[in-house]
């Protein structure tokens, strides 16, 4: 090639390897630190949800297995009170209303350690409650935006943004929408504050 032709071709790989301003991700590194941080504050508090409630369930197998205990129990001593004049059931009955005051304390020990943990369990759904309205109504809240290439390009309007939260696991990891979930390969993410601020994320 003549020296022209080799600065023409050179010219057009430049062109063609050149990005436009729009397509360029921007990087915003608080905004990304926003979303992570509510998304493990979720994460946590999910974590002692499910703890608080494998506890309660304990608890009230517990609760259940002392009330079966206390069936026959309660039978003796409805026969013992019967019984009470009688000198010959004097030991016996001595023994066995031991048994039973035994048992009575035990019960009511479980009775409040189940009314501790149902107090739990309503402080752990309050901050799950309450972790959830921060994402929505705090600093940063996750849109999404569907890429021309995706082939549900369509189902919203051009530029439309729409909130969504990200899962673990499998392909379609970005959950809202009109289609309910998508693949990252099919969206944008952008990162919006309060002020109407947008920032795509890498």
């Amino acid at each position: 090639m003549s020296n022209a032709e080799r600065q023409a071709a050179y010219r057009a790989r430049r062109r063609a390897e050149r990005v436009r301003p729009m397509d360029r991700a921007v990087y915003d590194p608080q905004g990304l630190q926003d979303v992570a941080e509510l998304e493990d504050d979720m994460a946590e508090l999910r974590a002692e949800l499910d703890a608080t409630k494998a506890e309660l369930a304990e608890a009230n197998e517990t609760i259940d297995e002392l009330n079966d205990e206390l069936i026959p129990l309660r039978a003796m001593k409805a026969r013992l009170d019967e019984l009470e004049g009688e000198q010959h059931y004097g030991e016996i009955t001595q023994a066995l209303r031991k048994q039973l005051e035994m048992a009575e304390p035990e019960r009511n020990e479980a009775f409040i350690a189940n009314d501790k943990l149902q107090a739990e369990l309503a402080a752990a759904k309050k901050g799950v409650a309450k972790s959830v309205t921060r994402n929505v109504k705090g600093a940063t809240t996750l849109r999404a935006e569907l890429k021309r290439s995706s082939k549900y390009y369509g189902q919203t309007e051009v530029g439309e943004l729409f909130p969504v939260s990200i899962v673990a696991g499998g392909e379609y990891v970005v959950q809202g929408g009109p289609g309910g979930q998508y693949r990252l390969k099919d969206v944008w993410l952008w990162a919006v504050d309060t002020e109407g601020k947008k920032t795509r994320l890498a």
